[in-house]
This record gives structure tokens, C-alpha cells and sequence, in this order.
């Protein structure tokens, strides 16, 4: 009698256990809560620069999914349904772009990005030397130009003489001078309220 007590409770728990098995769909219709593959899908919506200086540019890029049109706000830009699609924009101030996504059946979805425009970006629109390979002790003159700069570093350098004046740089344009007696790395480096950019220049000393 014992053993069949055992036997049946063994039958019992087995019973049990089937009913409360996951489920698994083979064919027919799934259920409510699964993922529609014809449901409209925003995929990707983002910028390539989340940051950037006044006056600056960068991309605005998306993609979607069973998609029959596509909006955008604000509209700055013709959109149409695209596997990847990208297009530069230079936004004034801080902007939230919003993207709206629709099937044929009116369902919507809407995705949003942020970019942040702060003070302009200060930026070396030129930098260059008379020579990249001299004499020991050879005159090596350097100049640059840039824009939205507050402040300006030269290593190793000093102002160019004109004439029988010196030639007094300012955060926009200069020209230095060295004498260098060996291989040598010139950075040139621009500040600003929007950050910095710089360059480096090597002069073979030969």
C-alpha cells in the first residue's frame, strides 16, 4: 500500500507540472501581447553631435519599419519612410526634433532627440609654415587664422619681426618665428567660451 501511495503522488506532481508547462504556439494566431513584424517601427533616431557650437552643423539621421509616411518636427527637411537616412542641420538654438512614423492603418509612433547649441566653437581655418624641412639654426615662420577664438597658444614659437617692428598676434591670425636646431612639434591651439581646436606642425630638422 505504500508503494502505490508513492506511485500515485509521483502521477499527481507528473500531471501537475505538464499543466503548468509554458505555452507554445504551432501556427494559428498568437497571442495579444506578441510582437507584431508588420507593426510600425522607429528603428533609429538620433544626431550624429548632440553638442555643438553655434553656426555649427551636424546629422540628423533615421530609420523605420512598415512605415507609410514620416514626419518631422520642426520641419526642416523633406522626410519619406527610409531603411537609413541622413541630412545635415544647423539648428539656431537648442532644438527637440520630434519624429512621427505612421502605417496604413493610422498607427503612430513618435520619437524624440535633443541638440544642444552652446557658444560658437572656436576653430584653426588655417595654419601654415614656410618650410617642413630646414638647416639646423634655419628660419622657420609659422602663421594661422581662425575664428570664434578668445585666446591663442603657439608652443615653442615667437611673434614674427616685419620690417623693424614685431608683428603683434591676436586671437584671429599671427605668425611666429624659430630658429630650430633640431626636429620639432609646433602646436598651434585656439580657446573659447566654445571650447578649443588645435594643430600640430613637424619641421624636419635635416
Amino acid at each position: 500500500m505504500r508503494l502505490r501511495h508513492v506511485v500515485l503522488l509521483a502521477i499527481a506532481f507528473a500531471i501537475f507540472m505538464y499543466r503548468m508547462r509554458p505555452a507554445r504556439f504551432v501556427g494559428g494566431p498568437k497571442p495579444a501581447d506578441a510582437k507584431d513584424p508588420n507593426a510600425v517601427k522607429i528603428t533609429q533616431f538620433y544626431a550624429a553631435a548632440q553638442r555643438i557650437g553655434e553656426g555649427d552643423k551636424t546629422m540628423l539621421c533615421y530609420g523605420v519599419e512598415n512605415a507609410r509616411a514620416v514626419r518631422l518636427n520642426p520641419a526642416i527637411e523633406p522626410v519619406w519612410p527610409a531603411a537609413v537616412r541622413c541630412f545635415d542641420v544647423v539648428p539656431p538654438h537648442t532644438t527637440t526634433y520630434h519624429l512621427t512614423a505612421e502605417d496604413a492603418q493610422g498607427q503612430a509612433l513618435t520619437a524624440e532627440t535633443t541638440i544642444v547649441v552652446g557658444p560658437p566653437t572656436p576653430k584653426l581655418v588655417d595654419v601654415s609654415v614656410n618650410k617642413l624641412e630646414v638647416r639646423p639654426g634655419e628660419l622657420v615662420t609659422l602663421c594661422f587664422k581662425a575664428r570664434n577664438a578668445a585666446n591663442y597658444e603657439v608652443s615653442g614659437m615667437k611673434p614674427a619681426v616685419a620690417g623693424l617692428g614685431q608683428v603683434i598676434p591676436t586671437p584671429e591670425r599671427g605668425c611666429f618665428a624659430d630658429h630650430p636646431r633640431q626636429t620639432r612639434n609646433y602646436v598651434v591651439k585656439v580657446t573659447g567660451p566654445g571650447g578649443e581646436d588645435s594643430e600640430t606642425v613637424t619641421v624636419v630638422v635635416k
